[in-house]
């Protein structure tokens, strides 16, 4: 079992992986990727619809590269397993959580019927995995000290997520009105979701547009060799993190985008 699971069970929590008996594998341009699953009539379709989902999510999570390990994919039966699984509780709008190879998803049927919903939402969590690979190894992924911003923005900009969030003007308000979504991302997760991953989006944006995926893929290779992510940003984009961020709250409050509705996507 991955580190997730061992983690739950040695601390003693109760939880609804062990009840998770069936697998399937499914083989993407990514790796095997291993949906575990609840052998239970009520959610017997979700297996399949998320086969699919990982098909159709694998063009854009190509960009990245492929997997080092490969990723179990556990359907959570219920909204309150997940956020038990996962120790998060009070997020309503969560639907899925991404570790270094295994992602909890809560089983898309009790959630959406729209089938590019969970596509998006695989790509989504799927960066995740492909991230912390390609950044560290499976014992020291969680300490390489990845900020929310980069952490969700890598993964809303590859999946194509920015129509869901706050528009850049929208952005420039809330920063107006005290509020620091890159700097305080932690602190206004819970409550105030919605302009953490709008800033993370467009900061992610606003960073490969300025840098290309050449830069990202530099700082992700510097966290391999052993870097923290502040000095392999630095070594990789060439400025201090803090004088991104500076840069991108200068853009975004200074409306340095005005003159096109979204930003520009790099593809």
């Amino acid at each position: 079992m991955r580190a997730l699971y061992l983690t739950l069970v040695m601390t003693g929590c109760a939880t609804p992986l062990t009840a998770l008996t069936a697998h399937r594998q499914v083989t993407t341009p990514l790796g095997p990727i291993i949906i575990r699953s609840a052998p239970s009539a009520s959610h017997a379709g979700d297996p399949a619809i998320v086969a699919k989902a990982l098909e159709a999510a694998g063009p854009k999570l190509s960009r990245w590269g492929p997997l080092d390990q490969a990723v179990d994919l556990y359907l959570m039966p219920t909204h309150a397993d997940l956020e038990s699984a996962v120790r998060r509780y009070g997020y309503d709008w969560l639907r899925a959580w991404a570790q270094y190879d295994d992602v909890l998803l809560q089983t898309p049927s009790t959630w959406t019927t729209d089938e590019r919903d969970v596509a998006e939402l695989l790509a989504h969590e799927l960066t995740h995995c492909v991230m912390y690979q390609k950044a560290a190894t499976a014992r020291d992924w969680p300490k390489k000290g990845i900020p929310l911003w980069f952490r969700e923005g890598m993964a809303t900009f590859t999946a194509e997520q920015g129509y869901r969030w706050l528009t850049l003007e929208d952005l420039a308000h809330a920063y107006e009105l005290g509020d620091d979504p890159i700097v305080q991302a932690e602190e206004l997760y819970q409550s105030k979701s919605g302009a953490v991953y709008a800033a993370a989006h467009h900061a992610f944006t606003f960073l490969m547009r300025r840098y290309g995926a050449e830069g990202v893929e530099r700082v992700l290779y510097g966290m391999s060799k052993g870097m923290q992510f502040d000095p392999a940003f630095k070594a990789g984009i060439g400025i201090e993190t803090s004088q991104f961020t500076a840069e991108f709250r200068r853009y975004v409050v200074w409306r340095a985008f005005r003159g096109a509705r979204r930003p520009a996507v790099t593809r």
